[in-house]
């Protein structure tokens, strides 16, 4: 009886362990997303500031 407590006891932990390390990895994968938008509208920035200087150098000629 104890034998069947313990493994039940061990397979509630591994449970409890395996939801934990999901719910790290949808954190860490919510964090990379988030900065991967930051940086691709950072990228759209400096693409949108880059064209404007081109255009106010063109008029300028």
């Amino acid at each position: 009886m104890e034998h069947v407590r313990a493994c039940i006891v061990k397979k509630v932990i591994d449970l409890r362990a395996a939801r934990k390390a999901a719910e790290q990895r949808k954190y860490r994968d919510m964090v990379l997303d988030a900065f991967d938008r930051l940086d691709h509208a950072d990228k759209r920035t400096k693409r949108e500031q880059a064209a404007e200087v081109r255009r106010k150098a063109r008029n300028l000629f």
